[in-house]
């Protein structure tokens, strides 16, 4: 099997597994939740831990999508509150949690999984990405395992 055709096989695993789970879309609440995987258009990504990993598979997946756009936001208002509080930097001085990302912009990630719900949505728009090509799976709750 070639690279390629390994790299297709183990995508397809994943959807298959992740299709076998509830799908999320970016109008839940995701408090006291935690992520298990992700699907983007063809792409999946499983055994996600955390918000902030998801995030950041996220945001590797659209500078890779589109490098020039991605560089350029920490430029873009848009990213920044209005308390002047940046989403993306080219400093991590600038932000409060740096995640370095491989084009040298670093994001903000200590935000809430409400929060990072937000930054993905104004990150899809910004990609010009349907909203609803995202879908989030759960981790199976625990306390349900028992009853």
């Amino acid at each position: 099997m070639t690279p390629a055709n390994q790299t297709s096989h183990t995508t397809e695993r994943i959807i298959r597994d992740l299709d076998q789970r509830q799908a999320y879309g970016l109008t839940e609440d995701f408090t006291f939740k935690r992520p298990y995987g992700f699907q983007l258009g063809n792409e999946a990504q499983a055994e996600v831990n955390t918000w902030r990993r998801l995030y950041e598979l996220l945001c590797l997946h659209l500078e890779r999508h589109d490098p020039e756009r991605f560089a350029r936001l920490p430029d873009d208002p848009i990213f920044t509150t209005r308390r002047g509080n940046r989403s993306f930097a080219r400093d991590p001085i600038n932000l409060r949690s740096a995640m370095a990302l491989p084009s040298g912009v670093y994001a903000e990630v200590n935000l809430s999984a409400n929060h990072l719900r937000d930054q993905i949505k104004t990150l899809l728009d910004t990609f010009s990405i349907e909203r609803q090509t995202l879908r989030i799976y759960l981790r199976q709750d625990r306390d349900a395992e028992g009853q």
